[in-house]
């Protein structure tokens, strides 16, 4: 049974809002990146996803000045919800580059990466849920697995994406923008890893 105490909710709700934010910027950003003519609606849709999550950070921040007792270490508690943050800022970074760059017509791997990255902050919402609905270690790190299984599905679409780049494309500039695109994407999926790795240590330390 996981022993984590005191339960106190707010940290694990800014927690979910947080994740919860990370699955509806990573669905609007799939939608973003197939539908061009409405790439002003996408960045508006996302640009509020990522405001979520900063204020579900600024209320674990704000919460842990205030209070001495913590569910789990103080310094994870705070790890967990900057990861989680950082899923989002992935995002909106990658939204945002799709505009300046006139980035119109996806690359394949980058289809499939944020397919990947949007299954995989799905499975990273559950494992937080988890975290806290959970009376057993192995729910939690069920998800947790998944979530490590499409960051390694990712590293290896990252790979065969910019090996494609470099075979298919004669413009640099070309080249450029949509390596950096796949390399942002990617670094989402890396930003949720390092989110369940958090997830990991406290359940090992709490079983």
């Amino acid at each position: 049974m996981l022993r984590i105490m005191p339960r106190q909710k707010v940290y694990f709700d800014c927690f979910e809002k947080c994740a919860r934010a990370g699955v509806g910027a990573a669905a609007a950003l799939g939608e973003m990146i197939r539908c061009p003519e409405r790439f002003a609606e996408f960045v508006t849709r996302i640009e509020a996803f990522e405001r979520e999550g900063d204020l579900a950070t600024a209320m674990v921040v704000e919460t842990l000045e205030k209070n001495m007792a913590t569910p789990f270490d103080r310094s994870a508690i705070r790890a967990l919800i900057e990861s989680l943050d950082d899923v989002l800022d992935a995002i909106d970074t990658v939204a945002h580059k799709l505009v300046m760059y006139r980035a119109t017509r996806p690359r394949a791997e980058v289809l499939e990466l944020v397919a990947l990255l949007a299954t995989q902050t799905a499975a990273m919402e559950q494992a937080v849920m988890a975290l806290y609905n959970s009376h057993s270690a192995e729910p939690v790190l069920a998800h947790c697995r998944e979530v490590h299984k499409l960051e390694t599905e990712a590293d290896k679409v990252l790979r065969r994406g910019i090996g494609a780049l470099f075979d298919e494309l004669k413009d640099p500039i070309e080249l450029i923008k949509w390596k950096e695109i796949l390399e942002i994407v990617e670094h989402a999926t890396d930003n949720g890893e390092d989110a369940v790795r958090i997830i990991e240590e406290v359940v090992r330390k709490h079983a």
